[in-house]
């Protein structure tokens, strides 16, 4: 217990939770005694009777008063269907940093908090009394996740009856989302109380005890103690601030109170660029009550829900009177119709003669089978055929066996038909054939009785939505410290998720380096908002069937997509080996198909690059070539080249030689340099001739291999 209260501060509560209860039972009262009498006759047997008024049965005596429970059977058609196809929660982003990887994770608690609590056990349970009585209840609470862990974990429970909840009567939402207190309710025998809440001994007894009038506003009985569980949405006043954030400098907001660091309050205060307004919260208080004493308290996770989830059938109010139903209100009178007419036809039969045998008295005298032939099995049975006079004797005849009146008969598939009128379920919806001949026209049938009765599975849909809703209001407070969790996907596979309420992000995701194509997800519930919503379809399992049945037609009618969707067909089969057998069809299976190698589009530019490539080698391949060619016509021309200068030359070189003679009288008479220079020029002009030639020749040269290149 967080708080202790001081004597007058519980009389006060105890005073606030008794008037509010009154309150509750004057809107409700009525209401509930129908209810619990909907819920009696939906489940009248031939023990029980209760489907006879007393006063009828009395008057009836000796008479047959048969019950043949038709109203049950209709309830379990619309209660079957709902566990055919249960509710799913849905959750989606809206803002505040949400995304769709984080609303995944979100879907996925839910989904593991829903596996882990049976809740749709739970939720059928409460569809039961939704179908018969038009209320149902379930609870969302939070437990400790082990018994050494201080860890605490969301989970949906059951309530024992819907009698033993009340809740606020000013709620206008049928689930009871816009509820300021709500209660969980059972009166207990003292003797039992003490034993299972031994701490609370002390205050279990006369004292503190109530009546058994649960309508009683004063709570004393001297042999039972109520044991209620109350919660109570608690006002309160604050201030909603938007500031500049001290350490990282980002806009920010948050409320006064929840910043609990004295010195950055301040800080954040006497910042002039900081925004306030007032603001009315709420927080969720638990109390345990035990008959006129509080024994235990304390705040609940969330802020804006109370923890109790409703249903509702069809509700009407009029003149200020509440009134709820389900299918069974309107059953009824056929129900009794029916039970009338099978008695009073069993009745007329039986009272008609039972004689086996009819005949004249001489007929049957000194044979003995005619005394047991009601009862033994003869191979024949003689009998005198002349009286004592000689005259014959008519044979023994068997009467006319009991019928029952044409009225009666009538009686009984009158209100037979009126069952299927009522509630819209006809033949085709109970499962036997009538004059709908085709496929489509057998669905139609059926599809208009579950429209007949839709309003039941919608209402338990709006329920579940509002249970996701208070999951989202507790998430942040209760997965308030870094650890592992674990989701459900939608195929209900188990993934792991690392809580982490200081993430900057609603959901991170990181490879593993350790573990190959596997990522590691980080999620903040703090961060984003998200909107749930739930429709009530076919489960996976129904899904899976029927996913199997298509891709089995597709296979059959083209057996080429056996090598594109054989291993989704193989994984969908419900019979041991059937995940073994798609792994192997996936291993055959082309790695594009699967996501695992380049898809059709990039195949398609790989070979493209590819031709380019081999065009590009072709292209250099050709200009080497030419190159080669060029280069070998050039070492032509230079060897070319070379020659003639070496043949002019040497026709210089004998020149020169013819002329040595001369040179020492050149040189005497001082001719010697000019002789030199004119050697040198001749030489120069010769070969100043043979480059200009060779220069023009690779000019007139043709270029193929950089032509072919530009075409």
């Amino acid at each position: 217990m967080d708080r202790k209260f001081t004597p007058a501060e519980t009389e006060k509560l105890i005073e606030r939770a008794q008037k509010q209860f009154k309150s509750f039972m004057d809107w409700e009262g009525a209401f509930r005694q129908s209810f619990e009498e909907d819920i009696r006759f939906a489940n009248g047997d031939a023990d029980n009777q209760w489907q006879w008024d007393g006063s009828v049965l009395q008057s009836r005596k000796d008479c047959p008063s048969m019950t043949i429970n038709m109203t049950w059977i209709h309830c379990a058609l619309v209660q079957n269907e709902i566990k055919k196809n249960p509710p799913a929660i849905t959750v989606r982003p809206v803002g505040g940093g949400a995304t769709m990887k984080s609303s995944e994770v979100y879907g996925g608690l839910i989904r593991e908090i829903s596996r882990a609590s049976d809740a749709i056990n739970i939720y059928l349970k409460a569809s039961e009394t939704l179908v018969q009585g038009g209320v149902g209840y379930w609870r969302v609470l939070t437990e400790y996740e082990a018994e050494d862990s201080f860890d605490q974990v969301i989970r949906i429970r059951s309530v024992r009856s819907p009698l033993g909840v009340a809740m606020d009567p000013d709620a206008k939402e049928p689930s009871g989302a816009d509820a300021n207190w709500g209660m969980i309710f059972e009166d207990v025998k003292n003797e039992y109380l003490e034993e299972e809440y031994e701490k609370y001994k002390d205050a279990v007894g006369a004292e503190n005890a109530i009546t058994v009038d649960i309508a009683a506003s004063d709570w004393k009985t001297e042999d039972y103690t109520r044991v209620a569980e109350w919660y109570e949405k608690e006002k309160f006043q604050d201030q909603l601030l938007g500031f500049v954030d001290p350490e990282s400098g980002a806009f920010s907001t948050a409320f006064l109170g929840d910043i609990k660091d004295s010195e950055i309050k301040q800080r954040i205060l006497a910042d002039t660029r900081t925004q306030k307004r007032p603001v009315t919260r709420s927080r969720i208080c638990w109390y345990k009550i035990f008959g006129d004493k509080i024994v235990d308290y304390r705040e609940v996770p969330g802020k804006r829900f109370i923890p109790i989830v409703r249903v509702v059938g069809q509700e009407t109010i009029i003149d200020g009177n509440l009134d709820r139903k389900g299918i069974v209100r309107g059953l009824k009178d056929s129900q009794r119709n029916m039970n009338y007419w099978v008695s009073a036809g069993a009745m007329q039969v039986a009272l008609q003669t039972n004689v086996p045998w009819v005949g004249p008295a001489e007929a049957f005298e000194n044979i003995k089978q005619w005394e047991d032939a009601n009862r033994g099995r003869y191979a024949y049975l003689p009998y005198n055929h002349k009286d004592a006079d000689g005259e014959i004797l008519p044979a023994p005849t068997r009467p006319t066996p009991p019928v029952m009146a044409t009225a009666y008969i009538q009686g009984i598939q009158i209100a037979s038909q009126q069952f299927k009128d009522i509630t819209g379920q006809h033949e085709a919806t109970l499962g036997k054939q009538d004059n709908a001949e085709s496929g489509r026209a057998i669905q139609a049938r059926q599809g208009q009785g579950e429209t007949s009765t839709f309003h039941f599975p919608n209402a338990l849909a709006q329920g579940v939505a509002h249970t996701g809703r208070i999951i989202l209001d507790m998430a942040p407070e209760v997965y308030d410290t870094p650890r592992l969790i674990r989701i459900s996907n939608a195929d209900m596979s188990q993934s792991e998720v690392n809580v982490d309420p200081m993430a900057s992000e609603a959901h991170a995701e990181v490879d593993k380096p350790d573990e190959e194509n596997t990522t590691e997800v980080t999620w903040n519930p703090k961060i984003g908002r998200y909107e749930v919503e739930a429709e009530a379809g076919p489960s996976y399992q129904t899904q899976r069937e029927w996913t199997a049945e298509a891709l089995g037609t597709l296979l059959a009618q083209n057996k080429d997509l056996w090598q594109v969707i054989g291993d989704f067909y193989a994984q969908n089969l419900d019979f041991p080996g059937a995940e073994e057998m798609a792994e192997r069809i996936r291993r055959g299976m082309n790695p594009a198909i699967l996501g695992k190698g380049p898809s059709p589009n990039e195949q398609k530019m790989q070979g493209e690059m590819q031709n380019m490539q081999r065009l590009l080698q072709s292209l250099m391949d050709t200009l080497a070539q030419k190159q080669r060619e060029l280069d070998d016509k050039n070492d032509e021309i230079t060897i070319k080249a070379e020659d003639s200068v070496t043949r002019r030359m040497d026709a210089e070189s004998r020149r020169i030689k013819e002329a040595g003679n001369a040179q020492a009288n050149f040189a005497a008479a001082g001719l010697e340099p000019d002789i030199r220079n004119i050697m040198a020029d001749a030489t120069a002009e010769a070969m100043n001739d043979e480059l200009a030639a060779t220069i023009k020749s690779r000019q007139e040269q043709p270029e193929p291999a950089e032509t072919e290149m530009a075409e």
